[in-house]
């Protein structure tokens, strides 16, 4: 499982979901066999492909984990918009990783930048 898991890690698209779900499912095996490099390589492979919260916290984790924290806030903003609806539920497995505005200023918070507060002090209505 954990060479195939790598195998397709290595294949599929930076962008797809799914990648995050194979990575998620490769560093269970890898940590299982004791093997702490893949599982550190599945949980940035993790977050890339699929940039949830759970996964910005998988990051954590990581011995280098204050420079990957830094990381998090630039690529979250390369991230495309997320569309309003989706259009096309027949091909899950082509899904690719975008975000809400509302989910990146979530990572921005988590990860240390404070845009949002910047933000919010702009709102003129209360909370």
């Amino acid at each position: 499982m954990r060479n195939s898991g790598l195998s397709a890690l290595n294949v599929l698209p930076e962008n797809l979901i799914i990648r995050g779900e194979i990575a998620n499912l490769t560093r269970a095996a890898a940590a299982k066999l004791a093997h702490q490099d893949i599982v550190d390589q599945c949980y940035k492979a993790a977050f890339q492909s699929e940039s949830t919260l759970t996964n910005f916290f998988n990051l954590c984790h990581l011995p280098e984990s204050k420079e990957n924290i830094q990381a998090v806030a630039t690529y979250v903003t390369q991230l495309p918009e997320q569309e309003v609806f989706d259009r096309d539920n027949n091909h899950q497995q082509w899904k690719t990783n975008d975000l809400s505005q509302k989910n990146k200023d979530i990572l921005h918070f988590f990860s240390g930048n404070l845009m949002i507060y910047m933000n919010s002090v702009k709102q003129t209505r209360s909370l």
